[in-house]
């Protein structure tokens, strides 16, 4: 029920201090510059409501800094389900992702 997928991410669509081996990430979709007509949202609407690709992903690896001009690379684990379309939205580099807290329900404690 899992995929492994990777990513290359400018650093400011990350956390700037950096994502570990073992992190948990949402993936979101970045909106086009204009809008993108093919969803149905404006660009004030997709800022606002951002569609949300993958939630809980586990960071497998990471390479690269969060440092100007150069690309972080993230290899995820995530949903079967949800890997294509975030590899769609990879391809087109719209993607960003968001560090989120495991709960202690979820850590096991």
């Amino acid at each position: 029920g899992k995929a492994v997928i990777g990513l290359a991410l400018d650093p400011t669509r990350g956390p700037g201090a950096g994502l570990q081996p073992g992190d948990q990430v949402d993936v979101i979709a970045v909106p086009a510059g204009e809008g993108n007509p093919a969803d149905g949202k404006d660009a004030d609407a997709a800022l606002d409501a951002p569609d949300v690709l993958a939630i809980g992903a586990e960071v497998y690896e990471v390479d690269g800094e969060a440092v100007a001009g150069s690309q972080v690379l993230l290899t995820l684990i995530v949903d079967e389900n949800d890997a294509s379309r975030v590899a769609a939205y990879s391809t087109q580099n719209r993607v960003a992702v968001v560090e989120t807290a495991v709960t202690p329900d979820e850590a096991g404690e």
